[in-house]
């Protein structure tokens, strides 16, 4: 059994989800601010010998003064006109011999402190994010106070609490400075894990607590210092995912909710964040999952990646189609060598036909929306003589609008889904070429 003194010595200060910041920092009896105050070196066993006590001191004469003064003709000023005026119902309540007394209450420190309402200069109407900041700092002094031995412990739940997200992002930056202090906060703001050095982070998933520090996961010193960089508020939504898609860049991010709507399956229902990260360096991010012991996280993580065959190369001012057996045998080896980069909830799901667009192209269900799309972007090239040379070599020479494309054929999609009659067939077929878009979108949401 703990004693009293022990009990004491172990509190933590906790800041609820719904608290009332406003409230907690007005003058009133028992105020949280007092309390705060009572345990600072400045007021801490100083009850009657502060400079506080001295000045309501001074003001508890004066106020008595107020209502008991007369001017040089013996006739009572206003303040005494206020107590006569009372004076006078009280004899009839009582009798001839009874008055009223105005009197300040009791000068102890802890009943001055209860007096005082904190504030932020040249705010007279703050807001709920000003006084919630306001509020954090208060418990900053109390958690920081140089006359402590026991526990400095903060628990904040939900600290984003009606900050808007540059406020949210000060906030924990100058909350990461704090030394001597261990502050325990959640979260639900991609903003807040996007500024978070990662090795503070833990995430909560399947009633396990999954630590980010570099002795838990298989993230190596290199992918902390870069996620800490490239870790922007779009990207930390994988943090609150229940599932993930990593893709390479923009026309995956775009036509993967528009593909999933046409099987079926709503991604924003399902809790899935697709993470676009700019590039093929998935490691830095699909290792966030990786634990180097149990229990290891159940979050599924799909990455959709090219399998980067060209189908085609330059030869002199021209480009040539490759012989078709060796791009076949190039391209299972590159299959099976990125499928078996997969590990615990991380699979790899790779092209089968050198990108994306090559793939779509290749789709019987999707070619002619990317047809069509190609044309209406690229209107100023040939198409109709040779589609499939003229998409390889604009691939080969980076001059495909991929993001146009995509955003052209996700709308195609999603007009066909409003049609009575569709006339997108077989998206889901096993054998389409796009079908490892499918397997993506089905396992990250097979949760």
């Amino acid at each position: 059994m703990l004693t009293a003194e022990a009990k004491e010595y172990l509190k933590a200060t906790y800041l609820k989800p719904l608290r009332d910041a406003e409230n907690e920092l007005i003058a009133k009896r028992n105020s949280r601010l007092s309390q705060i105050l009572l345990g600072d070196e400045a007021f801490k066993g100083k009850e009657n010998d502060n400079d506080l006590v001295k000045i309501f001191s001074g003001l508890k004469t004066e106020l008595e003064k107020y209502f008991n003064e007369v001017d040089e003709a013996g006739q009572p000023k206003q303040g005494k006109q206020i107590k006569d005026k009372i004076d006078n119902y009280i004899k009839r309540f009582y009798s001839k011999n009874h008055e009223s007394e105005f009197e300040a209450t009791s000068n102890d420190i802890k009943s001055i402190l209860e007096k005082l309402t904190l504030t932020l200069k040249g705010e007279p109407n703050p807001g709920l994010g000003t006084l919630n900041r306001l509020f954090m700092a208060a418990e900053l002094l109390h958690l920081t106070k140089s006359n402590w031995t026991g526990l400095r412990l903060g628990l904040v739940e939900e600290l984003e609490a009606h900050l808007h997200p540059q406020a949210q992002m000060q906030v924990i930056e100058a909350f990461q400075k704090q030394k001597d202090i261990q502050l325990i906060l959640t979260t639900h703001s991609p903003n807040l894990a996007s500024k978070l050095k990662l090795k503070n982070l833990i995430i909560c998933n399947n009633a396990n607590a999954f630590p980010m520090g570099e002795t838990y996961t298989k993230l190596e010193k290199d992918n902390y210092k870069f996620l800490e960089k490239f870790l922007d508020t779009t990207k930390a939504n994988l943090f609150f995912a229940k599932g993930v898609i990593l893709v390479e860049g923009w026309a995956e991010e775009i036509l993967l909710p528009s593909i999933a709507k046409a099987i079926g399956i709503n991604l924003t229902e399902k809790g899935i964040s697709i993470v676009n990260i700019g590039h093929t360096g998935f490691d830095h991010y699909a290792n966030i999952y990786l634990r180097q012991a149990e229990p290891k996280m159940k979050i599924p993580v799909a990455v959709i990646t090219d399998s980067d065959i060209r189908e085609y190369e330059k030869s002199g001012d021209d480009f040539l189609k490759r012989d078709p057996k060796t791009v076949s045998q190039e391209t299972q080896t590159k299959l099976a060598t990125i499928i078996g980069k997969a590990e615990q909830s991380v699979k790899y799901f790779p092209a089968p036909n050198w990108t994306l667009e090559y793939s779509l192209f290749k789709s019987a269900s999707l070619t002619t929306q990317i047809r069509n799309a190609a044309k209406a972007i690229h209107t100023h090239t040939d198409w109709n003589t040779d589609f499939e040379k003229t998409l390889a070599t604009k691939l080969i020479d980076k001059t495909l609008k991929k993001t146009d494309i995509a955003y052209h054929i996700a709308n195609a999609i999603d007009e066909d889904l409003s049609k009575e009659v569709r006339t997108i067939q077989n998206v889901d077929d096993a054998n389409d070429t796009i079908n490892y878009l499918v397997k993506a979108i089905k396992y990250a949401t097979d949760n």
